[in-house]
């Protein structure tokens, strides 16, 4: 049996590709620039296209699709995923063939590419990776920001745009607002380098642009939260103590230097309401409700409560929207507006409907007392399929055991809203060392004393008092709650001998409650004595059986051991030496 030689594969001669002094003319050196250059696919003369080796298709972003009007039953669907950089995975939207022209005129090269158009944010129109490379057999390099390639009567360069790829004769900003998934301009501040500030390195550079920002859109980042995107460490080098320090003295100048032509006062006020979406559910042996609170910038906070108790549909969408109130008060939501799919209670609400129920107008009553607070209250019945999100949610948490693919605040409510019991007045309030800690932060009120004033004024700069809950400031943790004594006492006895109680020492005892965030000033002093009073922990403590001193070495097993008395004396010997 014989066997076919294999045969040698047809080579094909290139002629040789070089790259000298003269390809660096009209070029800013030194850079760190990438190769963009400007193609013809299609019909269409695309800018902006990065030319990547490392990438293993050639890829059309979504948005220069759309520009060039091309209808989208002409995409070739794609099973696979898309991996990027990061190894995450990237929905593809489909594949288009389109005739690609790479070079001048009659010198350009002309070749028909397979592009994956995908549907996420890039600073470019379109990527060729290694296939078109390949292709065209060009040889890229990026410090000279060319790319040769051969054709039928030579070789063919198409330059990098400079300019296009980093502009470095300014520096700009863009302040948007996102608002239904699209990003709206409301300001765009651009400064032209001068001097000095054309030598800049690019994290200084990023850094003036911030501060010119600021600077001149100063209304929005007073009564805005901003939030700055950026790729290098700017943070740490705006907090260093140099550039704190000059930053300082420049705002100060800023402010206090009156300035020609006083600009007229613009007053911005925000009157977009919160929109708030509730739903409950109620299912055999479980309910819960579901909660999102989305901000006027398009910001969703996604909220699932599971109710500790057997309750009907009206009381969890009673739940549901009580939950909803209590949330937006802790996030100071000054307007709000309600969207719910319960006919009863918006309807009972609005006052269309009378509660006949007892607890259905204890739960009225108590959404009415909460709505006071706010500014505007608005509430409003949508169809249920505008409010499927907040349905998912309340099913999420009535369910016995579900997969949740993405982070949702999920919360147990052990009793209801409305409690049977009230209380009426105080007869006996426990004092402590929190009242007067409290008193002054909350009405300034000091003692009498001078000494005790200055004390308690010096004492109260480490405390925190969020929604009448005292906390003290810690260095390294977050915010400590702080105890009352009976507090204090529960917890000693929660974390010593609980459920997962491990009867631990004073010190280590009094570590661990204060990594679980609580704090009172003799805790380490109460963690002691409470081991000590602890009755299993002085029954089964670690007896040490070390000895004090080290051991000594005893020669005689007995007393007298080496003593003899000689009473009989030497005894005669018989004959033979028997």
């Amino acid at each position: 049996m014989s066997q076919n030689p294999s045969k040698k594969q047809k080579t094909t001669s290139v002629p040789a590709i070089s790259f000298f002094d003269e390809d660096l003319k009209d070029m800013k050196t030194p850079h760190d620039d990438p190769l963009v250059v400007t193609i013809k696919a299609g019909n269409f003369e695309v800018k902006r296209v990065l030319v990547d080796n490392g990438s293993s298709v050639e890829i059309l972003f979504y948005d220069a699709f759309k520009k060039m009007n091309i209808p989208t039953d002409h995409l070739r669907k794609m099973d696979s995923p898309l991996y990027g950089f990061s190894n995450q995975s990237v929905t593809v939207e489909g594949i288009i063939a389109l005739p690609v022209a790479i070079g001048t005129r009659p010198t350009q090269a002309n070749l028909m590419l397979d592009f994956v158009v995908v549907k996420v944010p890039s600073a470019y129109n379109a990527i060729l990776g290694r296939p078109a490379l390949n292709q065209l057999q060009a040889v890229v390099l990026t410090y000279h920001l060319k790319m040769k390639f051969p054709i039928e009567n030579g070789i063919e360069e198409v330059k990098g745009d400079q300019t296009t790829a980093l502009t470095e004769g300014a520096v700009s900003a863009v302040l948007v607002r996102e608002g239904d998934g699209v990003q709206k301009l409301i300001y765009y501040v651009s400064k032209v380098l001068q001097d000095v500030e054309t030598r800049y390195p690019k994290i200084d550079r990023i850094a003036l642009a911030l501060i010119t920002s600021a600077r001149r859109l100063r209304p929005y980042f007073q009564s805005h939260f901003i939030i700055v995107l950026t790729d290098q460490l700017l943070r740490k080098v705006l907090l260093s103590p140099e550039a704190s320090g000059r930053l300082a003295l420049a705002d100060f100048i800023v402010e206090c230097t009156l300035p020609e032509d006083p600009p007229q006062l613009v007053i911005f006020e925000v009157t977009d309401p919160w929109n708030l979406y509730v739903d409950g559910s109620s299912a055999i042996g479980s309910s819960g409700a579901g909660i999102i609170l989305i901000r006027p910038e398009g910001f969703t906070i996604e909220y699932a409560l599971r109710f500790g108790f057997q309750a009907s549909n009206n009381e969890t969408e009673y739940e549901a929207l009580l939950a909803g109130i209590r949330l937006a008060h802790a996030l100071r939501v000054d307007s709000l507006s309600v969207h719910s799919d319960s006919q009863l209670v918006v309807n009972h609400v609005l006052g269309d409907y009378k509660a006949r129920d007892k607890r259905m107008a204890q739960y009225l009553e108590l959404v009415k007392t909460s709505a006071v607070k706010f500014k505007n209250f608005t509430i409003q019945k949508i169809p249920r399929d505008k409010n499927t999100q907040a349905d998912a949610l309340s099913r999420l948490a009535s369910a016995d055991a579900t997969d949740v693919c993405r982070f949702v605040y999920l919360e147990f409510l052990k009793d209801r809203s409305i409690s049977s019991q009230t209380e009426i007045g105080v007869i006996d309030k426990e004092h402590c060392w929190m009242d007067t800690i409290i008193k002054f932060l909350s009405t300034g009120e000091l003692p009498s004393e001078r000494h005790e004033a200055r004390n308690l004024h010096v004492r109260a700069a480490r405390y925190a008092l969020v929604e009448g809950v005292l906390y003290k400031k810690s260095f390294s943790l977050p915010y400590l709650r702080c105890l009352r004594p009976s507090e204090s006492v529960y917890a000693l006895q929660e974390v010593h001998e609980g459920i997962c109680g491990q009867h631990l020492g004073g010190r280590t005892l009094a570590q661990k409650i204060l990594r679980k965030g609580y704090y009172w000033p003799t805790m380490q002093k109460d963690a002691i004595e409470f081991t000590r009073r602890c009755d299993k922990c002085q029954k089964f403590v670690p007896i040490s059986h070390t000895l004090v001193a080290p051991l000594t070495s005893v020669v005689s097993p007995i007393p007298f051991s080496m003593w003899g008395m000689d009473l009989l004396g030497p005894f005669p010997m018989a004959s033979g030496q028997r």
